[in-house]
């Protein structure tokens, strides 16, 4: 889980996108993790400032080391 936070001004609304990538020789989506694709979050001044994101992790019976992938932020609106 991933918790983002963000303080958006006084009537205004934070939205931004989310998508999981892998990383050449790390953790590949549809094998180690689920992938998100173009989820959309937004923070508004008068309800909660943080939001979880949850990525799914696969798990297969291979013993492996740990391994990584990105979480892209992308398309802000209102953000400074």
């Amino acid at each position: 889980m991933v918790t983002l936070s963000a303080v958006p001004a006084a009537g205004q609304t934070v939205s931004l996108r989310l998508d999981t990538a892998d990383l050449a020789g790390q953790a590949i989506a549809g094998r180690d993790y689920v992938a998100l694709r173009n989820k959309h979050l937004t923070f508004i001044s008068t309800s909660p400032l943080t939001q979880t994101v949850s990525v799914s992790l696969i798990d297969d019976s291979k013993v492996e080391t740990n391994e990584t992938f990105q979480l892209l932020l992308s398309l802000p609106e209102n953000v400074m």
